[in-house]
């Protein structure tokens, strides 16, 4: 059966789609600012490649181009212990003094990457947000279209894909609901029973005995959703540990 999501799942999903929001627009931002310092670098740095001389003395490189009347050979202001002696080293140096060279990765690219990240985080926490909201409208549709029927819970169980380290923090339930009553399935037209399953919520430490609401469309069991606010326990049997080995 198709339930819909209920409860504490749905905070799970709010922070998830909120902080992606927010990492998504931190990150765009950065890329903007990134991709401005790059744009703005082209008019004050000039690009070309040179080769790297390793010595006791440090990182020196030898490069030409054509804005400049001679080759140069200019110390790095810093090395980096991936360069070996004789490597072609993408450079940039300041046009109007060519003795000012450094390493050069383009920021550019880097803005691209920041911005295709940030804008992928964003679509990912929009597309959240729009999914609980379509799961809040379906829900409430449910709820004022719908029946309310008390269901029996016949069984307890943990949900693995929210359990951490072991530890059962999450569980979901199992209940069921007798539409037709003492009236066979041939009579009503409907199924004998309806079976429903909870979303996540905090695990009790032992096995439930009691009833939940049910909200659920009475031509479409199918679409239904279990209100664990509302849950009503009888009674929590402690499971029995078992022994430990000597």
């Amino acid at each position: 059966m198709k339930g819909l999501a209920h409860n504490e799942h749905e905070p799970l999903l709010v922070k998830k789609s909120f902080w992606l929001l927010v990492l998504g627009s931190l990150l765009v931002a950065c890329a903007v600012v990134v991709l401005v310092v790059g744009v703005a670098e082209y008019g004050t740095w000039m690009r070309t490649s040179g080769r790297l001389t390793i010595t006791d003395e440090g990182a020196f490189v030898t490069y030409e181009h054509p804005a400049l009347p001679l080759p140069q050979t200019v110390k790095l202001p810093s090395s980096n212990s991936t360069w070996k002696d004789g490597d072609n080293l993408p450079i940039r140096f300041k046009f109007d003094n060519p003795t000012v060279v450094e390493a050069y990765s383009s920021s550019i690219v880097l803005g691209v990457i920041l911005a295709i990240t940030g804008a992928l985080c964003t679509l990912t926490g929009a597309w959240l947000t729009n999914e609980e909201k379509k799961d809040k409208r379906r829900r409430e549709s449910v709820k004022n279209n719908g029946i309310e029927v008390e269901a029996e819970i016949i069984n307890i169980f943990p949900d693995y894909a929210l359990t951490k380290r072991g530890r059962e923090k999450r569980c979901r339930l199992d209940c069921v609901y007798f539409p037709n009553g003492e009236k066979p399935q041939e009579e009503s037209g409907r199924p004998d029973m309806w079976l429903f399953t909870s979303a996540p919520f905090a695990n009790p430490g032992g096995k439930i005995r009691g009833t939940v609401p049910v909200y659920v469309m009475p031509d479409e069991p199918d679409c239904y959703y279990v209100d664990l606010e509302r849950l009503h326990i009888e009674e929590i049997v402690q499971e029995e540990e078992a022994p430990s080995g000597i």
